[in-house]
């Protein structure tokens, strides 16, 4: 039963998929994998869905599950070189379509793509030799003004001889040097295609306030005088008024 049902769930989301509904697709065959975890094939759509929806690292994933669950079916190779192509990972998306052609040498969708990832390689290839090349033209344009200026335009030039040839070289380096940092950009933000999501970070927790008590101050002891002393300080306050009143 749960298999119909995992059945009729995967048949929606490809109706999804032919009205161009690629979000609503996902549910659909998320809900047939749950229903039949072992289906290769709602594996391969869902993956398909993922890479519309520009979810690269889920959808290459969602493929290598229908190749564990069918290796021998061509189709979880090809959904998986579609990722690597649209990933700007050639090479490998060449390797995958090989690996699908080999199981079934006469779908020629296989062939195409096959076709379509070689000529990718090969303007990759053709392009790590061009665009170092340019970035030194690039550098040395440059530099070359730079250098008449100084020798046409200054009453002392300050660069004479080797210094010329030291000062082409530098620029014609650093031409080459902002190839390879695009090179590197580019092979970076690749790369970042196919990387698991991150999980988000919990934000740093709020210090508790630590309730302060407020100080008390200090109670000021107060000292009962005993009846002795009063009895004293009377005695003593009626001794001098008998001394006033003889002196008067």
């Amino acid at each position: 039963m749960s298999k119909e049902k995992a059945e009729e769930a995967r048949e929606r989301g490809n109706d999804c998929m032919k009205k161009g509904r690629a979000t609503e697709a996902f549910f659909y065959y998320t809900d047939a994998i749950k229903l039949n975890p072992s289906d290769h094939r709602a594996y391969s759509n869902r993956s398909l869905a993922f890479l519309k929806i520009q979810q690269h690292w889920h959808a290459l994933e969602d493929a290598k599950k229908a190749i564990q669950l069918k290796p021998k079916w061509p189709k979880g190779y090809y959904r998986k070189g579609q990722v690597e192509l649209e990933t700007g990972h050639f090479q490998e998306a060449v390797d995958s379509y090989k690996k699908a052609i080999s199981l079934d040498e006469s779908d020629p969708k296989l062939k195409e793509a096959l076709e379509k990832a070689e000529e990718e390689v090969k303007k990759m290839k053709a392009a790590a030799i061009r665009i170092p090349l340019i970035s030194i033209c690039i550098g040395l344009l440059i530099g070359i003004p730079i250098i008449l200026a100084d020798h046409y335009l200054t009453s002392k030039p300050s660069m004479e001889g080797y210094i010329k040839l030291v000062f082409l070289v530098l620029f014609g380096m650093l031409g080459f040097a902002g190839s390879w940092m695009y090179f590197f950009v580019l092979t970076t933000y690749r790369d970042a295609m196919l990387q698991p999501p991150t999980e988000p970070k919990d934000g740093d927790k709020k210090e508790e306030n630590q309730s302060t008590i407020p100080k008390t101050s200090k109670e000021t002891k107060t000292t009962k005088p005993s009846q002795g002393n009063l009895n004293k300080s009377r005695g003593t306050g009626e001794a001098r008024q008998r001394k006033k009143t003889e002196k008067t």
